[in-house]
């Protein structure tokens, strides 16, 4: 089986794609005899799913995030990085470093992702569903800087 992810306001759904009788489905109502028949029939119609299916990660080469930051943007949750400060480095993470920052006078925790890293959509994906949560004994999330030299939260 495989799972088709799809990024919309600044969500990521995932879509369990079954293989059945040979066939491919998401809905069981809807079957296609290759994934390109599948991605090709939610190009032209969501029929179920979130939204229809624009951009799509390569399968060969260089590694492309598909999170679309107007989805962020439009959600509110697009920082300009002229208003963020960066100072030294607390740690590392599994996506590059943790530094010490500054936003908008209000001192903050800022993971910068680093070049070239294989686990962009990994990270965006963690935004994505920070934005989502809000408890006590989690760390809030402020904001995605992508106008920088990386994309930071």
């Amino acid at each position: 089986d495989y799972t088709l992810c799809v990024c919309f306001n600044a969500r990521v759904e995932h879509y369990r794609v079954i293989y059945k009788d040979n066939k491919l489905t998401i809905d069981e109502e809807e079957y296609f005899e290759n994934l390109s028949q599948l991605v090709d029939h939610y190009i032209a119609d969501a029929d179920g799913l979130c939204t229809t299916l624009r951009v799509s990660v390569p399968k060969s080469g260089s590694f492309e995030v598909s999170v679309d930051s107007k989805a962020f943007e439009a959600a509110g949750w697009v920082i300009k990085m002229q208003d963020l400060k960066l100072g030294e480095i607390l740690g590392k993470g599994e996506f590059g470093d943790v530094l010490l920052g500054s936003l908008r006078g209000q001192k903050v925790a800022v993971k910068k992702l680093k070049d070239s890293s294989k686990a962009a959509q990994d990270f965006l994906t963690e935004a994505s569903l920070m934005t989502s949560l809000s408890h006590n004994n989690l760390v809030q999330l402020l904001g995605v800087v992508f106008d920088g030299p990386s994309i930071c939260l």
